[in-house]
Formats: structure tokens, sequence, C-alpha cells
């Protein structure tokens, strides 16, 4: 019997640390818009993007935002023109959420990343952030706790 626990745990182990994971099928600015029922209103958000001073359109090919109508909390789709764009939007991000965090009475939060993806999920007593980097897309979300398990489960069947 420790023969056989111990060959498992040097599996466990071998799999672990030879970073086995798995990816992750970035959604296209259509898939985005096409998941969503009539309950939530798409809104191309490039033309507001332009509005801000240190806007970085050159970068992006397309920002969703997509609200629900019942329950107001929104969901960014951001489409970038390569990985690297993606990531930096995704650790500057990552970097305000988490100072804001720090500075509030935290929660939790985790981080887990594949082969093309890295996730960050933070919450405080009052708000739970959720950030996905796959491949050249990143969703944004920022919701009251009461919503989140409701964000959760849209995520997740958006692939993120």
């Amino acid at each position: 019997m420790k023969k056989v626990l111990s060959l498992i745990c040097i599996f466990c182990l071998i799999f672990a640390l030879t970073g086995c994971s798995f990816s992750k099928t970035p959604l296209t600015a259509d898939s985005f818009k096409a998941y969503f029922d009539d309950s939530w209103t798409i809104t191309d958000a490039k033309e507001f993007a332009a509005l801000a001073e240190d806007s970085k359109l050159e970068v992006l090919d397309n920002i969703y935002v997509s609200a629900n109508n019942d329950t107001y909390y929104e969901i960014w789709f951001y489409d970038f023109i390569d990985i690297e764009s993606a990531k930096t939007m995704y650790n500057e991000s990552l970097e305000l959420v988490k100072d804001f965090i720090e500075g509030s009475n935290v929660k939790a939060t985790s981080e887990i990343s594949g082969q093309n993806y890295i996730k960050f999920v933070g919450n405080n007593s009052s708000q739970t952030w959720i950030i996905t980097q796959v491949e050249d897309t990143v969703v944004y979300v920022e919701v009251a706790n009461s919503q989140a398990e409701s964000v959760k489960e849209v995520i997740k069947g958006l692939g993120y």
C-alpha cells in the first residue's frame, strides 16, 4: 500500500512540476456579443475610450460592455491587437484593484493561470473583482458581493 501511495504522490508531483495545465479559447468580439440574451444591453465602448486622456486605442481592436438590465452589473470585454497589450492591461488593472483591496477590508484574493490565460478574483467586504486575460483578450468585472455568484456563472459560461 505504501508503494502505491508513493507512486501516486510521485505522479502528482511530476504532473505539478511539469506545468501541465489546460488552455482556454479566447472569445471574439462577435462571440462575446452573441452570448448574451435580451436581458443584457451590449454597448460598443470604443468611442467612450477615445475620450480618455490616456486612451491607448491603437492597441485595441474592440471594447464592448455588456450590462445586465435586471442587476445593473457590467462585464467589460477588451479585444487587443496582440497578447502583450492584453497582458499589460491585465497587469495594470490587477495593480489598481490590489491597491484598492489592500487599502480596505480584504476578504480574499486568488490568481490562477494556464497555458494561455491568467485569472484574478478578489473581494473585500463589499465588492468582487474578476480580471481574466486569455491570449489577446481581457474580461473585467467589478460587482457588489451580492451579485458575485451570478456574475461568476456568466464568466464561466463565457469560458473565462
